[in-house]
């Protein structure tokens, strides 16, 4: 049995329940502006879709790819929440088959600020300069995280569920739920880290945390303002606060 059948437990989900679940997935990064307007904050979705076979993959190519049906459909579902999408990319390609994201739902979605390049094999592949968080304070399922795609999640627990018991989002740097006086501090949509290619540097943003995030720097707090798309700009060595949790945030050197 291979990794996809495993994950579907021998049946494939129908492109009309993947196509539901996606649009209520992107529908949720909806974010509201005031006087009751509404606005889709991320320029390129990228979706992965998981394949078990080439057969498979043509049925998906065809319900999703073909005539930009999947595209269409994500315009059509934000545009009647009001937002505009006449800059909005959407890019869907094949999942590998050790794509750790993809879950029992068949698909996996990214919301960068600049599209990933798409390689010959029609998967989706990171552009994003090398950089990492290491947790200095707070307990997390790693003791240090690479960023290697925008946005880039932190929150308290790997993923977060709507009351359906859906997933909404899944945490990159995951803070464990396990009510110590540190780790509760940091909300489960706590925040995240975009990389501005455009600027070429990273920003980070809070997702309107209950105990706020904010940076230290050159012997300074610099508070980040909940629910401001633009964030602020990291600096290598800098020490980010989520609540009472603390990471270092360092610029890797590239390798060839």
């Amino acid at each position: 049995m291979g990794i996809f059948d495993k994950l579907f437990g021998g049946r494939h989900r129908q492109p009309l329940e993947i196509l539901d679940d996606i649009l209520y997935e992107v529908e949720s990064y909806i974010q509201p502006i005031g006087n009751g307007h509404k606005i889709f904050p991320h320029p390129v979705i990228q979706v992965q879709l998981a394949a078990a076979d080439d057969a498979h993959w043509a049925v998906l190519q065809a319900a999703f790819i073909q005539e930009k049906r999947l595209e269409t459909s994500i315009k059509q579902r934000l545009q009647k929440s009001g937002c505009d999408t006449t800059q909005l990319q959407v890019l869907v390609a094949r999942a590998a088959p050790d794509t750790a994201e993809i879950g029992r739902n068949g698909y996996v979605i990214e919301l960068s600020a600049t599209p990933q390049v798409i390689a010959k094999t029609g998967r989706l592949g990171p552009q994003v300069p090398p950089a990492r968080l290491e947790v200095m304070d707070g307990t997390a399922g790693v003791s240090a995280s690479d960023i290697t795609k925008s946005p880039f999640f932190i929150g308290r627990t790997p993923e977060v569920k709507d009351t359906a018991g859906r997933i909404i989002r899944r945490n990159d740097l995951a803070f464990e739920d396990d009510g110590t006086h540190i780790n509760k501090t940091v909300s489960r949509e706590h925040a995240r880290i975009v990389y501005v290619s455009s600027e070429d540097h990273f920003r980070l943003c809070d997702e309107g945390s209950s105990k706020r995030t904010s940076i230290f720097r050159n012997n300074q707090t610099i508070q980040v303002i909940a629910n401001d798309p633009r964030g602020v700009a990291l600096h290598n060595g800098d020490e980010i606060y989520f609540g009472r949790a603390r990471v270092k945030f360092s610029i890797l050197e590239e390798t060839a």
